[in-house]
């Protein structure tokens, strides 16, 4: 797979490929050439107020009542960076965009860590929710080579907690010999454990597991929104 990257050029409308060079020092300028990792901020609307769901109970509740999921648009930012830094350095390529059309790889073939990290203007109670989904948009050309991880993070006490994995099993619509690709919505949904040391959370950070074959190449995929599920019961 790493050799069939190598050889192929990236096709398709509004697609753009930039390689990561490795920079001589943490303070390299910016340019085409030479960056110590990627920041990427969408382009949307300011966020609105969160309201997190109730805990309700299964017997009090009516199937017209059943509460339903609160959404968080995603308008965070994408970070994109080589070990050992554990974020992009102040001197990363900063732009607005998303991975659905900005592809990055490294040319010394070192692992590219990829993130995507949205910061909630409140903290949330852990046990308001039974889990969290998340929406995204696909259109990787490497199938069955990209898993996801949420991480819950609550800053203020420094503690984290990871839901676990889920695959991405979506496949871009089009064909992809021609450089003909739309990009699919795919809901993938993490469940929130019982019984945890996080008692809340005020950051969500994606982290992109690859194959090891295409470390080097960032994923073509972007989110489009978080929904917490109330819990019942």
């Amino acid at each position: 797979m790493r050799k069939l990257a190598g050889r192929e050029k990236l096709r398709g409308p509004n697609e753009k490929v930039t390689k990561l060079y490795t920079p001589p020092s943490e303070s390299v300028d910016v340019t085409d050439k030479s960056f110590p990792g990627i920041v990427l901020i969408p382009e949307t609307e300011p966020p609105k107020a969160l309201v997190a769901p109730q805990p309700h109970s299964l017997l009090a509740l009516r199937s017209a009542d059943f509460p339903k999921p609160s959404d968080i648009p995603f308008t965070g930012e994408y970070w994109m960076f080589k070990a050992p830094n554990v974020r992009p350095p102040q001197t990363s390529y900063l732009r607005k965009g998303t991975p659905l059309a900005l592809s990055f790889v490294t040319t010394d073939h070192r692992p590219l860590s990829m993130e995507a990290h949205q910061k909630l203007d409140h903290a949330i109670d852990l046990h308001c929710c039974r889990g969290i989904q998340i929406a995204i948009s696909n259109i990787d050309r490497y199938p069955g080579t990209v898993t996801l991880e949420i991480v819950l993070i609550d800053s203020a006490a420094q503690r984290s907690e990871s839901l676990g994995t889920a695959d991405v099993t979506s496949k871009p619509d089009g064909r992809p010999w021609t450089g003909s690709r739309f990009p699919v919505l795919e809901t993938l949904e993490f469940r929130i454990p019982l019984s945890t040391e996080l008692r809340e959370f005020n950051e969500i950070k994606v982290v992109f597991h690859r194959a090891s074959l295409r470390m080097d190449r960032s994923a073509r995929i972007s989110i489009e929104r978080f929904s917490l599920m109330p819990r019942t019961g």
